[in-house]
Parts: structure tokens; sequence; C-alpha cells
């Protein structure tokens, strides 16, 4: 008869997350969640959103 103090390797207890696991997954988590946000946003993106209109004139 087999002992049910001893585990079969299949029920041992999981070994927890690292800390470091936790942060970068919190972090990259928020940081898609943000991308999504301004995606959704229906603002204008791309560099022409950070020229002034004066210097949109189309002189070098």
């Amino acid at each position: 008869m087999p002992d049910p103090d001893r585990s079969s390797g299949l029920d041992a207890p999981l070994t927890p997350m690292p800390r470091w696991v936790k942060v970068f997954a919190w972090v990259g988590g928020l940081a898609l969640l943000l991308a999504v946000v301004a995606l959704l946003s229906g603002g204008q993106h791309g560099p022409g959103r950070h020229v002034t209109p004066s210097s949109t004139s189309g002189t070098p």
C-alpha cells in the first residue's frame, strides 16, 4: 500500500513565481493596455502630430 504522505511528484507544490517575473508581467501588461488605448482613441498618430502648423509649408 503506498504511503499517502509521500508525493509521487505530480502533486508537489509549485515554487512561487519570482518577484521580477511578476513586475515584468505587470509592466508589460500596462504597456500593452496603454498602446491599445492609444490606438483606439482615434487621435492622429505619426510624426506630423509633433510639427507646428507654420513649419508644414513644404519648403526645406
